[in-house]
C-alpha cells in the first residue's frame, strides 16, 4: 500500500498484507520497558539471571512484544488510519519467549469488516515471529472507521 494513502471501507480486502517490519530487541529496548512496566524481576536486567533460571540469557516480560504489533511499527505510517477513526479492542496472545538478540518480525493483515449500529469496524490481525519463524505474539486490534 502507498504511504499515506487511508483505507476506506470499499478498499478493505480481507487477507491483504499491510506491511511487515523487522525489530532487533536489544538490551536498551528490554531495559526501557521494564521500566516502563515498572517489573524488575532480575532475568530481564542482567543475562547471567536469565541464565542461571533456564533461558540462557536475557529475556524480555512476556508482553513485551505487544508493542511491535500496534500498525505503526509494522508499517512505518500511521497515516492510512483515517482520520476521526478510533480503536475500540484490542487482545493480544502471548505464545513463546524472547531474548535479547531476538529479530521479530511482525507483520499486519487486513481482518474481517463489518457493520454494527451504522458504524463500520474493520479489524487488524497482527503476527510476531522470530527468526526462526516461530510465532511469540499474535495481536488482533478493531477500529471503528471514520464515517
Amino acid at each position: 500500500m502507498p504511504p499515506n494513502k487511508s483505507v476506506d471501507w470499499d478498499s478493505w480486502e480481507v487477507g491483504r498484507e499491510l506491511g511487515t517490519s523487522i525489530i532487533v530487541v536489544t538490551k536498551e529496548l528490554i531495559s526501557s520497558y521494564v521500566q516502563a512496566v515498572e517489573d524488575y524481576d532480575p532475568i530481564y536486567l542482567n543475562p547471567a539471571d536469565g541464565k542461571e533460571a533456564g533461558f540462557g540469557g536475557l529475556v524480555a516480560p512476556p508482553s513485551f512484544h505487544a508493542q511491535f504489533t500496534y500498525m505503526k511499527w509494522a508499517t512505518g505510517d500511521a497515516g492510512w488510519v483515517p482520520h476521526g477513526s478510533f480503536h475500540v479492542q484490542q487482545k493480544f496472545q502471548f505464545r513463546g519467549i524472547v531474548h535479547e538478540g531476538d529479530h521479530l518480525h511482525t507483520k499486519v493483515v487486513m481482518g474481517e469488516k463489518y457493520e454494527k449500529k451504522g458504524r463500520k469496524y474493520v479489524v487488524y490481525q497482527t503476527t510476531v515471529t522470530n527468526q526462526r519463524g516461530e510465532m511469540v505474539c499474535a495481536g488482533e486490534m478493531i477500529n471503528v472507521l471514520a464515517s
